[in-house]
C-alpha cells in the first residue's frame, strides 16, 4: 500500500511531478466532482461525474468544454494534483 495524503486505499502507483505527489486509481475509487487525468503527464483535466446504472459506467466530463465519456470502472487514473 503506497502512502498518501488524500485518504485513498487502493492506489496502485505515485510519481512526484513538478514537486507535488501524483497518484494513479481507478476512477470507481474517487468521489463525485473530483478532478483527474488519464495519463500522468497529460494537459487535459477531467471531472468524474454520476455513475449510469444503464451504461454500468462512470460518465466524465472535460473540464473546458461539454465532451462527455463513459469509462469503466477499473479504469486507472491520476488524481492529486494542483489545477
Amino acid at each position: 500500500m503506497i502512502d498518501n495524503h488524500l485518504g485513498y486505499k487502493d492506489v496502485m502507483e505515485s510519481q512526484e511531478i513538478d514537486n507535488e505527489m501524483v497518484f494513479k486509481i481507478k476512477i470507481k475509487d474517487i468521489k463525485k466532482g473530483e478532478l483527474f487525468k488519464k495519463k500522468v503527464d497529460s494537459k487535459t483535466i477531467y471531472e468524474r461525474l454520476d455513475y449510469d446504472r444503464h451504461e454500468k459506467k462512470y460518465e466524465t466530463a472535460h473540464v473546458n468544454g461539454n465532451n462527455f465519456y463513459y469509462l469503466k470502472g477499473a479504469v486507472e487514473v491520476w488524481v492529486g494534483f494542483t489545477y
